[in-house]
């Protein structure tokens, strides 16, 4: 069944382009109107039109492409005539300058644009708004590594928008928002709390990430003999987590 779908893509492409063109077009042109993904899915046929020579891969074009459609994705992630919309593609088009200029490369103005979304769609994935210092702070406390990615699209913000960004944000700011939030996870999951094996996990990762800071899976998993919690193995030490029936919330960051 699969290799006859597989006979039918390449069937299928090659009838375009007899439809379209008669003969075999440049890369170029093929790049054009399939699109780099596209042609991956008839690989083997690209291949054999490149060993028998009818077609020369330009990989730097099949890359940029590539680039070209994942911005194209970002772009209509939010409602193009909303506000987030407007301001996104207004430094999409400050970002292309650049490009045009040999300043910067077309994946780098993806790797601006993507973190950019992130933020904008922090606050509302419509777009209706614009991120206030406190959605700043809820995305960097989620995205901590992404401070310097950021960054430029925050002054570009505050120059072309008239916000007041500002990612100087401590440390500890972050840390006590990262706290807020995952021990409403914890609450949340202790009001809907089930004697399941799939329950326990899911409390055993938020009680990592709450009390430890570790947000990556623990190991091994010993229960209290008094249900009060678990001790769990991560690296060479056992960490502590109460039982959802021990949870008590601190109600601090």
């Amino acid at each position: 069944m699969k290799a006859s779908q597989t006979m039918r893509r390449y069937l299928e492409f090659f009838a375009v382009i007899e439809q379209r063109w008669a003969d075999v077009p440049s890369y170029d042109v093929l790049l054009v109107n399939f699109g780099a993904a596209a042609l991956r899915r008839v690989a083997l046929p690209m291949t054999w039109l490149a060993e028998t020579r009818r077609i020369t891969v330009d990989a730097s074009a099949r890359e940029a492409d590539s680039e070209k459609r994942r911005i194209d994705a970002l772009l209509s992630a939010m409602p193009v005539t909303s506000v987030g919309g407007v301001a996104l593609a207004a430094y999409h088009r400050k970002l292309q300058l650049k490009v045009v200029a040999g300043a910067t490369t077309v994946r780098s103005n993806r790797l601006a644009l993507t973190p950019a979304l992130a933020l904008l769609s922090t606050v509302d994935a419509e777009g209706r708004s614009l991120p206030t210092q406190a959605a700043l702070v809820k995305y960097l406390s989620q995205s901590p590594g992404q401070v310097a990615a950021v960054t430029g699209f925050v002054r570009f913000l505050n120059a072309e928008h008239g916000t007041s960004l500002n990612v100087r944000i401590d440390e500890s700011v972050l840390r006590a928002h990262r706290r807020r939030v995952r021990e409403k996870v914890l609450l949340a999951l202790a009001k809907r709390a089930v004697d399941s094996p799939e329950f326990e996990l899911e409390w055993i990762r938020a009680g990592l990430a709450y009390f430890h800071d570790h947000v990556k899976p623990g190991g091994s998993v010993v229960r209290s003999p008094d249900g009060s919690g678990f001790s769990v193995s991560v690296g060479d030490n056992y960490l502590w987590i109460p039982s959802w029936a021990r949870f008590t919330p601190t109600g601090k960051g």
